[in-house]
């Protein structure tokens, strides 16, 4: 939360120091990442090794910056 005093030749002359306000509240965020990787043919998470298949990996990311580019690398592994 943020407190503001006006000051008027160096004297405050008000305060705003409200603990619940919810407009002066701020939050760190830590920016996360979350895959699922499915069969593109059935949205299954069960594949045959004998055969070729597409696999679709859905990206969610949460509290990244606006504006801001980023590369997602996917690495497939046996």
């Amino acid at each position: 939360v943020v407190f503001e005093d006006l000051l008027h030749e160096g004297q405050v002359i008000a305060t705003h120091a409200d603990i619940n306000d919810v407009g002066q509240t701020v939050r760190f965020v830590e920016p996360s990442i979350k895959t699922t990787a499915t069969n593109k043919a059935d949205g299954s998470k069960e594949l045959d090794a004998s055969k070729s298949v597409t696999i679709q990996d859905k990206v969610e990311y949460k509290d990244l910056i606006v504006g801001k580019e980023y590369v997602v690398k996917g690495k497939l592994m046996d």
